[in-house]
């Protein structure tokens, strides 16, 4: 039965996944990963397919086997164009929680910044009755602290187009670094809440070891 599963991928495309404090971006790491998988899946002989998103659906690639659908998939996500700069987790879920008929590995990669909302969603908590949604969280460094120093730091909202000035001092510093702990905490606890496997991946670290440990990790339990 195991082989009779497909794997989706759904790919984050908005404007924050651009972001990059060294020099690999999140939207690199993404692409990285979500080859990794689809070649994965591929050789097992599953179908794999792939839905890319920003606040509407960017790119909706069927399910398919074959290599050729697999590079598919990696040029259709280096190449992507995004027409919009903004995120809405609700669109891609609500759109499979429609489409989706048959038990589906679904691997969701995104940094999930502002994904709260969606944890009270009946189409996030269906999908993940339905299916096996595995949670892909990619992370920049300056999402855990901001950088050591003195000075004022420029920040811009690549989403919303807001901007702000922040002062580098060390409280600041620390408050920042506890708000994104209690980020963290928060989305950890929310989808354990769910029973969602998931996993953490670091932008300009190695990630192919965290990968494979994971699903190792999953397989030695089940």
């Amino acid at each position: 039965e195991e082989k009779e599963l497909s794997a989706l991928i759904i790919a984050d495309l908005s404007r924050s996944m651009e972001f990059a404090s060294v020099q690999q971006s999140k939207r690199e790491l993404l692409v990285l990963v979500a080859a990794t998988l689809a070649f994965s899946a591929a050789s097992d002989n599953m179908k794999v397919g792939m839905l890319a998103f920003t606040d509407a659906i960017e790119l909706d690639l069927p399910l398919r086997k074959g290599s050729g659908q697999t590079w598919k998939i990696v040029e259709s996500l280096w190449d992507a164009e995004p027409r919009s700069a903004r995120t809405n987790f609700l669109v891609p879920l609500e759109h499979l929680d429609t489409k989706l008929k048959r038990s589906t590995l679904l691997f969701f990669i995104s940094d999930f910044i502002n994904a709260e909302t969606i944890f009270a969603s009946h189409a996030l908590k269906r999908l993940a009755q339905k299916h096996d949604l595995v949670p892909v969280i990619v992370e920049d460094g300056w999402e855990e602290a901001l950088p050591e120093g003195r000075g004022f730091l420029r920040l811009h909202d690549a989403e919303m187009g807001g901007a702000m000035i922040l002062n580098l001092s060390r409280k600041k510093r620390d408050l920042y670094g506890s708000l994104m702990r209690e980020r963290r905490v928060v989305l950890e606890r929310s989808l354990y809440n769910l029973n969602l496997d998931h996993l953490f991946l670091r932008a300009g670290k190695p990630y192919l070891d965290t990968v494979i440990g994971f699903f190792l990790t999953r397989k030695r339990r089940r």
